[in-house]
């Protein structure tokens, strides 16, 4: 066989093979789109294992939250764009870490809701507790207890001139 063909042959195998090395490196070095369950949630955890053969029932209680009414003061005839993020199961929220985490976006808490201005202080959108509290009133966070609905209200703005 002539030796030009030898190395035609060898370089062939080379290629593939390096071919063959880049492909394993970037599967392995490439992010990749996988869920992680969190520990506890899986349905194999050490804590499921762990327990003995007890049957238990558990109950995702799904409860519709009464929503509480605004009464807002809006020159465009009512027009207001809501948004209501609900809690998941066991992770609720406290007034106080609402209060950091919302005031550093410069936020303002004004009579148990936050307010966000704009440059002209005029109010840009609202951030209410969206359950009733009868005791606090409509919109009002609660001091002690969990938050289980905030509502985002966004004023409409439109030709009318304030």
């Amino acid at each position: 066989m002539n030796p030009l063909y030898e190395y035609f042959i060898y370089f062939g195998i080379g290629a593939l093979a390096l071919i063959f090395i880049l492909i394993q490196l970037t599967k392995s070095f490439l992010p990749k789109n996988n869920i992680r369950i969190s520990r506890g949630l899986s349905g194999n955890s050490d804590k499921a294992s762990h327990e003995d053969n007890q049957s238990t029932d558990e109950i995702n209680e799904i409860r519709a939250p009464t929503q509480s009414e605004f009464n807002l003061e809006d020159p465009n005839e009512i027009k207001f764009l809501s948004l209501h993020l609900a809690s998941k199961k066991d992770s609720t929220l406290k007034l106080n870490l609402l209060q950091t985490k919302v005031g550093a976006y410069g936020l303002e808490f004004t009579e148990g809701s936050f307010i966000k201005r704009g440059s002209e202080k005029l109010i840009k959108y609202f951030v209410f507790n969206g359950e009733e509290d009868e005791r606090l009133g409509s919109g009002a966070f609660p001091e002690n207890e969990n938050i289980n609905l905030i509502s985002i209200v966004l004023p409409q703005n439109g030709q009318k001139k304030f």
